[in-house]
């Protein structure tokens, strides 16, 4: 992989390395032996990358990327992405109302691309969200509704968003954390060594040029839809838009005899992705439909977002969502119901109306051992224009990724 440290030792200097030199470790070993040796003894830093604030943006401004290189430096673990923006709504006689994603939409797209221009992440802040919300078995950044008497609750704007009266003006604010490690703990695959000046990586983030969509509208990729009737958007109607970008890192890794530093290999040539992508299914009321996972991959989660022609329902037009094989054997099948109280189960919520989670974190799906694992959906009903978005979480071996077929983005 380009980027790796050559010549980086897993064994350390001294008799115990001797002694673990004569043991002839297994590379899962050796791998374990320097995650923890980074636990244990790297400091972590979390630090801010850059600020940068625009203003004016609209649909045709054509000034709503942000492109950032990160700090060359350390083991990165992750970045936080805070999105702070102003923005008014245009029509004089209808509410702008959160549409179903809401602030996750005010970023449309991040990608992050490794030291060779590889996509890691290809995503918009949906994806993200549904992402940490797996992870951290919570609704992401939320705080808890709670009675106490001692002052804990919503009390820092850190997670804001709300409707927009007719010619008013809101404040927003959403952060996002981008995970480049699987976690921000031992378990450090995905990993990149960013400790080189001769490569760089990138972060690049798009913020939401239209979000606010009319009554008639879809509201899919939307932050805002105006209330029955509404149909006015303004040209610019995002007036300043401030992302603050912020590394976590490990910092001051082991190192060996010869100053290289010591990273687990295995973590190191591994990919951690996400991606949302059009899957490019069609529907027909009551017809399966079928999509083919990503190949050299092992699935953590996958995130379907059903469109129904503009509408995002609570499970309401979908009867089965199910994992099959090239023989029809079935691996998982669910009904909508039966699968939100699996999630349920696992995050205290049901994920927002017309998406569905298959979280696998836990027993990650291994796709080269099933043959032709496919992601069956079937429709109850459907309306002209259905489509559906698909985010897929995995880890994939880095000699694969140009290789691996069934990925793309919106």
């Amino acid at each position: 992989m380009s980027g790796t440290p050559s010549g980086s030792g897993l064994i350390p200097t001294g008799a115990a390395g001797s002694n673990m030199q004569r043991q002839k470790m297994t590379p899962q070993q050796q791998n374990s032996m320097a995650r923890q040796l980074i636990f244990n003894r790297a400091k972590p830093i979390f630090q801010q990358v850059t600020s940068k604030t625009i203003t004016n943006i609209g649909a045709a401004s054509g000034n709503n990327v942000i492109q950032v290189n990160p700090l060359q430096i350390g083991w990165i673990r992750r970045f936080y992405v805070e999105v702070a923006a102003t923005v008014v709504n245009s029509d004089t006689s209808h509410a702008a109302l959160l549409a179903p994603f809401g602030a996750d939409m005010i970023i449309s797209n991040l990608t992050f691309n490794d030291f060779t221009g590889n996509p890691r992440h290809n995503c918009s802040g949906r994806s993200l969200s549904f992402v940490e919300a797996a992870k951290y078995k919570e609704i992401p950044g939320a705080a808890y509704t709670t009675d106490s008497v001692s002052g804990f609750g919503s009390n820092i704007g850190s997670n804001t968003c709300g409707t927009i009266a007719s010619s008013g003006t809101v404040t927003m604010r959403r952060i996002f954390e981008v995970p480049i490690m699987v976690d921000a703990g031992l378990n450090q695959a995905g990993g990149l060594w960013l400790g080189t000046n001769s490569q760089t990586t990138s972060l690049n983030i798009t913020v939401n040029p239209a979000p606010i969509v009319a009554a008639s509208g879809d509201p899919l990729n939307a932050v805002w839809q105006l209330a029955s009737g509404g149909s006015t958007i303004g040209t610019t109607p995002i007036t300043s838009c401030t992302v603050t970008i912020y590394q976590d890192y490990w910092n001051d890794v082991p190192v060996d005899k010869t100053g290289n530093p010591i990273l687990p290999q295995q973590d190191l040539q591994t990919a951690y992705m996400i991606t949302e992508t059009n899957s490019g299914l069609t529907f027909a009321q009551g017809q399966a439909s079928s999509w083919s996972f990503p190949t050299f991959s092992k699935m953590m989660g996958t995130y379907i977002v059903f469109d129904n022609g503009g509408t995002l329902s609570p499970g309401t037009d979908v009867s089965t969502i199910a994992l099959t094989l090239s023989n029809y054997a079935i691996v998982k099948q669910y009904d909508p119901y039966v699968l939100d109280r699996l999630v349920r189960a696992v995050m205290q919520s049901s994920y927002p109306d017309g998406t569905y989670a298959l979280i696998t974190r836990q027993h990650q799906l291994n796709v080269d051992q099933y043959p032709a694992l496919q992601l069956q959906f079937t429709p109850s009903s459907v309306n002209s224009g259905a489509k559906a978005l698909i985010t897929t979480e995995l880890l994939r071996p880095v000699q694969y990724m140009a290789a691996a077929s069934g990925m793309g983005s919106v």
